[in-house]
């Protein structure tokens, strides 16, 4: 039986919708109007300044690391205030530009909430058991945090979660217009950012064992050579860009990008003491992705040099490790061996989450071994985390397990609102 999306799905969806995105939007206004994304590395080594920047006045490449995102807000922006500003109706174009800026990352979590709660809808759930899954998305600690911060990683999950969407309508519902759409999402989000690959890589390679029921080796190959198209692609369009006019050169001068060369890769290599350790308390991280919990701060060197107001960055794995990291480890491996265990062949859930487990370690690898702050890239594991606690949710049979889901959701809200006003005051 192919799965389908009704009307009353989108009823349902829509109150979460606006309380994600209100939420999301008041904390961002609190955060902008404390100075909190005037600055560099505040929140887990995030650059919102710069970010805002690239998002409202650019019109340049990202080079290797964020190749299409100076374009994709930039231009349809300009051309509103430059719009705005013709019938008189403003008076300070950037400024507007600036200010539409915190709806940005606001929507875009909104959106992801509801892309989460189609997939799983496409993927037969319930009603009731989608809404709750789109709500822990929603609720994740890391999602609260990078949904109100102007940066490329909200941008991202919303991609990665569109991609995931328009995989699923390519496996339910194939057609010129599915395949079209999951190569145009892909290319979104390799444009916000490259290394966004890896989950596209893993989405075809699932697409290839379950609509061909192909064998795992030749579905990667598949998978490596596709995603090469994809990205080649994201670069050439980079290029086409670039070599059109900027439209505002003042703004270019306050952005800085950064390709893959030597000396940016060593910048942000930490050590090798650092990076054994991030390995290791990767699943760590991983349960800190979703369960609110009370950052530790270090000393933010930029501030410091630049004498910035706020002196500290947020950042885990600071300290030794402690019984509580060993617990959230726990955490994050039992989930995922329940999430194995109770859908393991079951189509398409084997499959997919043996995508979604390969996503989360490539991921794990990757940023464990290159920058400065591991939880920055949390948004990016979100999205395959979330199809594996989904797969969870997918056997809630009872009232009880809907009153155990729902009282997980109210714990983890209350631990976000609580967490929150301690960041905030802490910063201020």
């Amino acid at each position: 039986m192919t799965p389908s999306i009704k009307n009353r799905d989108a009823l349902i969806v829509a109150p979460l919708f606006i309380i994600i995105f209100l939420a999301q939007y008041l904390i961002a206004l609190k955060w902008s109007s404390l100075g909190i994304f005037s600055q560099y590395n505040i929140i887990f080594d995030s650059d919102p300044n710069q970010t805002s920047a690239i998002i409202a006045h650019g019109w340049n490449s990202g080079g290797f690391n964020h190749p299409l995102l100076g374009y994709y807000f930039s231009i349809p922006l300009h051309a509103l205030s430059y719009l705005l500003d013709l019938t008189g109706l403003i008076e300070n174009p950037e400024k507007l530009r600036s200010t539409l800026t915190l709806f940005l990352l606001p929507l875009f979590t909104a959106m992801k909430a509801a892309l989460i709660y189609f997939s799983f809808r496409l993927l037969k759930l319930k009603p009731a058991a989608a809404l709750i899954v789109a709500s822990i998305s929603a609720l994740g600690f890391s999602s609260i945090v990078f949904g109100s911060t102007p940066s490329t990683y909200g941008i991202s999950s919303f991609g990665l979660a569109l991609s995931l969407f328009t995989a699923l309508l390519v496996k339910y519902k194939p057609s010129k217009a599915s395949y079209l759409s999951f190569i145009s999402s892909a290319i979104f989000v390799v444009g916000v950012t490259s290394s966004n690959i890896i989950y596209i890589g893993w989405l075809i390679w699932f697409l290839y064992r379950e609509k061909e029921g192909r064998p795992f080796w030749f579905s990667l190959m598949k998978a490596v050579k596709w995603s090469s198209i994809i990205l080649t692609t994201t670069l050439l369009l980079s290029s086409l860009f670039s070599t059109l006019k900027n439209v505002n050169s003042d703004a270019s001068q306050k952005i800085t990008t950064a390709s893959p060369s030597t000396s940016f890769i060593q910048k942000y290599t930490p050590s090798f003491d650092n990076q054994i350790n991030n390995i290791i308390r990767f699943p760590e991280i991983v349960t800190r992705t979703f369960i609110p919990s009370i950052p530790d701060t270090k000393k933010n060197m930029l501030a410091i040099q630049n004498d910035d107001p706020i002196k500290v960055e947020l950042a885990y794995l600071t300290k030794p490790t402690e019984a509580i990291s060993i617990v959230l480890s726990l955490i994050s491996i039992g989930v995922i061996i329940g999430g194995f265990s109770v859908t393991w062949n079951t189509k398409p859930w084997s499959n997919l989450l043996l995508s979604s487990l390969a996503s989360i370690m490539t991921f794990g690898v990757l940023y464990s071994l290159f920058g400065l702050n591991t939880y920055l890239y949390s948004q990016v594991w979100s999205v395959p985390c979330i199809l594996i606690i989904g797969a969870l949710a997918s056997q809630i049979r009872s009232y009880t397990g809907y009153f155990i889901a729902t009282s997980v959701l109210i714990l983890m809200l209350a631990g976000n609102i609580y967490v929150i006003e301690h960041i905030t005051g802490m910063l201020t």
